[in-house]
């Protein structure tokens, strides 16, 4: 059975926009988490939603299409407008999240994208500057398809968490990361290169593709 993935658009930077826009269209669903709409038009893109308080939109490019559902919550609010989004896209079928735009110059929105992927290990990720960044959780495994030669960076986002690395320069067979910066700066070696978590939570950044 395929599984179903969601594209949010933030307001921020996109690094490389037919890159985005090759993977935005794989996606069954677009959204635009207010602002962040723009980015898809922009892109030659129509979103199926557009969620968020609408504090910095503007003018709604697509006004009067009725076939875009717009959810409108209030400017003091306890979540993100990206929250708000993904929360939908998981309501709405999503299996996978994808975030584009999440780096907008504030440090404060950047920490706020990581921990929305604590909050959903091995299902929201976030798409930079050609890296994936995605939190796994005990239990979890992923397979890594990019090229030989890719950077992979693997950080601790829990006491001491129990890792196994498969094909890639520097193996780890259930080790555990007991130095913030032990995972920093791998590299994938082969086709089927996997990160599997035993315990504990981890931050996993890879350049290409992971799945």
């Amino acid at each position: 059975m395929t599984e179903s993935i969601a594209c949010v658009f933030c307001n921020g930077v996109l690094s490389d926009r037919i890159e985005v826009l090759r993977w935005a269209r794989q996606a069954d669903l677009l959204i635009g988490a207010d602002a962040g709409a723009g980015h898809l038009r922009s892109l030659g893109l129509c979103p199926h939603a557009i969620i968020g308080d609408m504090d910095s939109i503007g003018e709604d490019p697509w006004q009067g299409d009725a076939t875009i559902e717009r959810v409108v919550y209030p400017v003091r609010k306890d979540r993100s407008d990206t929250e708000l989004a993904i929360e939908w896209a998981i309501a709405h079928g999503a299996d996978h999240v994808w975030l584009f735009g999440a780096n907008g110059g504030r440090f404060d929105h950047v920490l706020g994208h990581c921990a929305l992927l604590l909050r959903y290990p091995g299902r929201v990720a976030v798409w930079e500057a050609g890296f994936w960044v995605q939190a796994l959780g005990a239990g979890q495994k992923t397979e890594i398809r990019t090229r030989a030669g890719s950077v992979i960076s693997v950080f601790p986002m829990s006491n001491r968490p129990r890792i196994s690395l498969h094909g890639m320069e520097y193996n780890l067979s259930e080790q555990t990361l007991d130095c913030a910066t032990h995972g920093l700066s791998n590299s994938v070696q082969q086709e089927d290169a996997t990160i599997e978590v035993h315990e504990g939570v981890v931050l996993a950044c890879v350049e290409g593709q992971m799945v």
